[in-house]
């Protein structure tokens, strides 16, 4: 599903991100939000909304165990970039779409969104178009 999966790699289990948060404030820092990467190239927007789900969960667990509000949520990138989804048969607009509305419980609930696109960009037809 992902050219590269980062599961193994970095990251915390949804058991174990709650008090690492919770030690990071004991320490002095201000733990913004959650963090998830659903992979390298990933053609699957249920991935990121087990992300979003997962990061809102660990917020829920943060604000009843420790006192403090996460307010972020930061759903990596992973995006793929124009000439690989088209040789995979992937629409990016409606990958984006659906992408989106995997983030919506997210964006309704109140928290921030960030995303990393990394090296997605633009196809040289579309850039050529810009200019």
């Amino acid at each position: 599903d992902v050219q590269i999966d980062l599961n193994e790699k970095f990251g915390a289990s949804l058991k174990d991100a709650p008090g690492l948060l919770a030690k990071a404030a004991e320490l002095g820092f201000e733990p913004l939000g959650v963090t998830f990467h659903v992979g390298t190239q990933s053609f699957r927007p249920e991935n990121y909304a087990t992300g979003v789900t997962s990061s809102m969960l660990i917020a829920r667990i943060v604000k009843e165990r420790y006192g403090f509000e996460l307010k972020a949520i930061n759903i990596g990138g992973g995006f793929p970039d124009p000439f690989y989804a088209a040789a995979h048969g992937v629409e990016l607009d409606k990958l984006f779409a659906e992408i989106r509305n995997a983030c919506l419980p997210a964006i309704e609930a109140g928290f921030a969104l960030f995303a990393e696109p990394g090296r997605f960009g633009l196809s040289a037809e579309q850039f050529r178009e810009l200019r």
